[in-house]
């Protein structure tokens, strides 16, 4: 595919001048990275901003004990907000992104993308539109992990897995407590009793769904 036919999907060049594309084009670089590459380590210094075109980024915080909770995914036509951040205040990046899929994505120097933001209406709108919905999709997450109950937390994880007439999740139990901020242990035990309740059965890397009303009634109870 030619660079043009692709950076056709990112609204910014859509919008741009002719001068401002040519530009784009002309810097514009191709990253490829595997399922499980990183993209950043925590610490690492932000001198390129990339925006995904195929695949899937995962951008995680992990603790000192070891624990980690997703902050978001970057997905399709999407750029990491914390490399922004990084961008503009010149700081280490904060977090860890690390491929979900094989993942394609258009680079840009930082230098470069950080004067077409003071120069370009157009890439501030992209990049001011990215920050608004990935603060408030973090708000809801700290809200989530606040203020429910791990079972009701659970319970919208699988309800939400099952979009599209899916009955069969293939995800292991350490990678549903990565996805919610949880342990494994706990996530578990949960899952155990949600199979004890006939809701779902437990499989090797596999939850198969078998009352998916049921489960919704779990969002309305205390029973755990």
């Amino acid at each position: 595919m030619e660079k043009t036919q692709v950076l056709t999907n990112l609204v910014f060049y859509r919008e741009a001048t002719n001068a401002l594309k040519k530009q784009i084009e002309s810097v514009a670089m191709w990253a490829k990275l595997q399922r499980g590459d990183y993209y950043f380590h925590e610490g690492d210094s932000c001198s390129n901003i990339a925006i995904v075109t195929a695949g899937r980024i995962r951008v995680f915080k992990t603790g000192e004990n070891g624990r980690s909770i997703t902050l978001y995914h970057v997905e399709p036509r999407e750029t990491c907000i914390l490399t922004t951040f990084c961008l503009l205040s010149q700081h280490q990046y904060p977090a860890t992104a690390q491929a979900e899929l094989d993942t394609t994505a258009v680079v840009f120097p930082a230098s470069i993308f950080r004067d077409w933001m003071n120069d370009f209406a157009v890439v501030r709108s992209f990049v001011f539109a990215t920050m608004t919905e990935r603060v408030s999709a973090m708000m809801a997450l700290i809200e989530e992990i606040t203020f429910k109950k791990l079972d009701h937390r659970l319970a919208e994880f699988i309800i939400a897995g099952a979009a599209n007439g899916k009955s069969i999740l293939c995800i292991t139990h350490e990678e549903i407590a990565m996805q919610i901020g949880s342990a494994r242990e706990v996530v578990s035990r949960v899952l155990k009793e949600f199979e004890r309740q006939d809701a779902v059965e437990l499989l090797r890397g596999k939850i198969v769904i078998k009352n998916l009303g049921l489960l919704r009634k779990f969002l309305k109870s205390d029973r755990f």
